[in-house]
């Protein structure tokens, strides 16, 4: 679940953006939206999750991806929302491709699962890459081992406690908060997890550990 920035020298670093580089030459080849939606969402994993790691590897050692910044045209600009992916003429972010792209086409919450953010609070970084034939089965179990892990959900005294990840994708997944966040974890909680997700407390954002998933 993390990855050992410190060892990536030159030649990984290179081989991260060839790659990044690739996927984004796929897109200006073909037109993604006619691939079926597994291959689509596969796509857009594989390419949010590498271009952010290509980006905090060439920043490292700084250690909270969430803050580092970059100078646009005399502006600064946080990692998240720099627009350095440019497909078919429009430049895009890391945010766009989560919230503009997935969150708004796709209806079933799990997607939150398949995006690396680059620090511990994060879910799972995968070793292998996503595919339409391995999709349902990772997503599955990112969830369930995020769900079940204190990152994503545990029980205080005077609340339940969830990660910010589900806030940020409150408006597409979760728009009647304690009902529709309860019904999504109860699919994945189990033992002790899940009969802390029972009691009746409302939910809070729970600390974030914004450190880098570094080994």
């Amino acid at each position: 679940s993390r990855v050992a920035f410190g060892f990536l020298n030159d030649n990984y670093r290179e081989a991260l953006t060839q790659y990044r580089e690739d996927l984004v030459s796929i897109a200006n080849q073909i037109d993604i939206t006619r691939l079926s939606k597994d291959e689509q969402l596969a796509f857009w994993f594989n390419l949010h999750n590498v271009a952010l790691i290509e980006k905090i590897s060439q920043e490292y050692p700084e250690d909270i991806p969430s803050t580092l910044l970059f100078n646009v045209n005399g502006s600064k600009v946080f990692l998240d929302n720099l627009k350095f992916l440019k497909i078919r003429g429009e430049n895009l972010s890391l945010r766009n491709i989560r919230e503009d792209i997935v969150f708004s086409n796709w209806s079933d919450p799990r997607v939150i699962y398949g995006f690396f953010r680059g620090d511990i609070g994060s879910p799972r970084m995968l070793r292998l890459a996503f595919t339409a034939n391995n999709l349902e089965y990772r997503l599955n179990a990112n969830a369930n081992e995020f769900v079940n892990s204190l990152r994503g959900f545990h029980e205080s005294r005077k609340a339940r406690k969830v990660s910010k990840i589900y806030d940020e994708a409150k408006a597409f997944y979760f728009p009647n908060w304690q009902t529709d966040l309860t019904a999504h974890l109860k699919q994945f909680a189990e033992g002790e997890t899940l009969e802390e997700l029972n009691v009746g407390k409302p939910f809070e954002l729970d600390r974030y550990e914004n450190k880098i998933a570094d080994l």
